[in-house]
């Protein structure tokens, strides 16, 4: 110490500890780094283009700001904005990129088949989702007696080949099916019943559609049997569907012409 020169003393530290910094020191428990910031924003930014993990280092930055400013001073609202919009830009990302990888797994795959077994376009198709039900006679009524017998021997003809066993051909097939679609032209040429008969001339205009239908599927059926296509287990299974789409339908139009016969003949017993 110079001669001359008063001492200073120190001024003592509050609670005894050592001397303050002075005012160039930053408040407790420091202010948020505006590093952890901008990156926080710029990783949030960068999950827009990039998947999943831009957006989760973003959200941990975020955090880590969020935490740092805590004991920051209430003015600081700028900081508080930018967390705030690079958790907002995150959890964006992540939603769209969880939204896309959904959407990917969620397209149904569609199994590879062999162009040779897909079905000719030319004909009808065994797929036909609506039966096309015969309009009744422009030639006008037929009495109801010859009507019932000319539905009686309809239905007999249409089921004469099931009467005895037989191996379903190609050929048989096509045969089957011509058959089957005579159906609505002969009801056509039968004519419509009486008044009275009206509601067994729905059933069988009903049946000649589920035949027509059949017909259909044997279309198909008889093209899977052609010797040109390959055999497989794909090829099998198609021809099972067609064929038992036949059975079906033959089935419903052999019951509704059962059923249209016993109702006539009621009706018809009726009169007097």
């Amino acid at each position: 110490m110079a001669e001359g020169e008063e001492p200073t003393l120190a001024a003592p530290a509050a609670n005894g500890g050592p001397a303050s910094a002075g005012a160039r020191g930053t408040p407790a428990g420091g202010a948020a780094p505006q590093g952890l910031v901008i990156a926080a924003l710029v990783a949030a930014v960068i999950s827009l283009a990039v998947p999943v993990v831009p957006a989760i280092v973003a959200l941990v930055l975020a955090a880590a700001a969020a935490r740092s400013r805590r004991n920051r001073p209430a003015g600081a609202l700028s900081d508080r904005r930018l967390v705030s919009a690079a958790c907002v830009l995150s959890v964006v990302g992540l939603v769209v990129w969880a939204g896309l990888a959904a959407s990917i797994t969620a397209v149904p795959t569609q199994p590879d088949e062999p162009m040779t077994l897909q079905a000719p376009t030319a004909g009808p198709t065994a797929t036909t989702s609506e039966l096309t039900v015969p309009t009744p006679a422009a030639s006008g009524r037929t009495s109801d007696k010859r009507w019932l017998a000319a539905i009686t021997e309809l239905h007999g003809r249409l089921e004469e080949p099931f009467r005895a066993e037989f191996e379903l051909t190609q050929a048989k097939a096509e045969s089957l099916a011509k058959l089957f679609r005579s159906c609505s032209p002969a009801l056509a040429r039968v004519g419509a019943p009486s008044d009275r008969l009206q509601p067994a001339f729905r059933l069988v205009r009903q049946a000649c559609a589920h035949y027509g239908k059949a017909a259909e599927c044997l279309a198909t059926a008889a093209r899977y049997l052609s010797v040109d296509l390959p055999s497989g287990p794909e090829a099998e299974r198609r021809l099972d569907q067609v064929l038992q789409c036949s059975a079906a339908a033959e089935g419903d139009g052999a019951n509704l012409l059962t059923e249209a016969e016993a109702l006539g003949s009621q009706l018809h017993d009726a009169r007097g």
